[in-house]
């Protein structure tokens, strides 16, 4: 599912709503805020599934494995060695598995692993966090909370690598809905929208020349 999509804009809608409706209908803050995080956590996965259902069973191991190594402080690192791995081996498994079967001239299968959505962003968070945790920075948080933190749809594909406690203030800050609020994230986003087709998308043209030059300038010297 592209941001920048008719489908992508027609899901934040419905979500919006469903929220919107929520927070109408129950009138318990505490019980609506948490319901919301289960609708929140919903959507994040959805959005996932959209593009391949096994991606998010990647990412629901990597999330269910750093929540067990936080829960354990004494498996942190084990925790972080873990999601180096997996990172790992689906960025370069099928780069180093086609380098050998060039170099040796095997014929032997190569397994194609498809590169999860989001895996970069979501690995560096998990290590990110339990590196917080280990440290005393970061309370260990529930399971509902760390794969919303995991999970969360808007920073999945584009980032930032947002630091946990940061997500997490905001997380547990009770927000009421309204459409003030909604022309507000419609304005932050068209203004970000705007930077990046705009601005960076043209920009990147010019920059690639420059690195281009500079490589080919490398090679000559060589």
């Amino acid at each position: 599912m592209q941001m920048i999509s008719l489908v992508f804009f027609l899901f934040v809608a419905i979500l919006f709503f469903l929220l919107w409706i929520l927070q109408k209908t129950v009138k318990n803050g505490s019980l609506a805020h948490r319901v919301s995080k289960w609708i929140l956590l919903f959507a994040s996965y959805l959005f996932v599934v959209y593009a391949d259902w096994r991606f998010a069973a990647v990412l629901a191991l990597l999330t269910l494995s750093t929540w067990l190594c936080a829960k354990y402080k004494r498996f942190t690192g084990l925790g972080i060695v873990a999601s180096v791995l997996v990172l790992g081996v689906f960025k370069y498994f099928n780069f180093f598995a086609a380098s050998f079967t060039a170099l040796f001239g095997t014929d032997a299968i190569v397994l194609r692993l498809i590169l999860p959505l989001g895996i970069s962003f979501y690995t560096f968070s998990a290590i990110g966090y339990l590196v917080d945790v280990k440290r005393q920075k970061q309370e260990a948080r529930g399971l509902i909370d760390l794969a919303l933190y995991l999970s969360f749809f808007p920073k999945l594909t584009s980032g930032p690598i947002q630091k946990s406690g940061e997500f997490f203030k905001q997380l547990d800050a009770y927000r009421p809905l309204g459409f003030e609020r909604l022309s507000q994230g419609v304005q932050i986003f068209a203004f970000g929208l705007f930077k990046k087709i705009v601005l960076a998308d043209h920009l990147s043209v010019f920059v690639g020349q420059v690195y281009r030059s500079i490589k080919r300038r490398r090679c000559l010297a060589v």
